[in-house]
């Protein structure tokens, strides 16, 4: 059982799933240039970082797992990401990128910032605030895909 346990906690890691979700979609409706330039920039300026400094701080017992389960550690594991999602952001807007990324990354940012507030209180998941928000994307792209498909059976 708990084997199964942590091959579904990897699977649905925030830190793969996102990234994997940002690809597809970004070759999936931009061209290949656009989709290498935002990939790199959100997995590169977010997810790389991150992973990174979770693995060093694991590493280094600043942290006692990889989830970062601890509610007290989590504090600086927001103050890492929060300033990452905000450049990120930033650029996204300052390049003129669609709206729906931008509003999605912003939303994102939003997102972790209520976490972080939740999480003085309560401990907070990321895990399970994060891949609702996916989820909830995933959806819209999926109802994208089928609104378009039945617009170009009517043409």
């Amino acid at each position: 059982m708990n084997k199964a346990a942590n091959f579904i906690s990897i699977i649905g890691h925030p830190l793969l799933t996102f990234p994997i979700f940002i690809v597809i979609v970004m070759f999936g409706f931009k061209g290949f240039y656009e989709a290498v330039l935002v990939s790199s920039l959100i997995v590169g300026g977010i997810f790389i970082p991150v992973i990174l400094w979770v693995y060093l701080k694991s590493k280094n017992g600043s942290y006692t797992n990889f989830d970062v389960s601890d509610r007290n550690q989590r504090k600086s594991l927001f103050l890492f990401i929060i300033p990452l999602l905000t450049v990120v952001t930033v650029i996204l807007f300052a390049t003129d990128q669609s709206r729906n990324l931008c509003l999605s990354v912003l939303f994102a940012l939003i997102l972790t910032v209520i976490s972080q507030f939740i999480n003085f209180f309560v401990k907070s998941s990321l895990h399970v605030s994060l891949n609702i928000y996916l989820a909830a994307l995933i959806f819209t792209v999926i109802l994208r895909w089928v609104l378009l498909y039945f617009y170009l059976q009517d043409c």
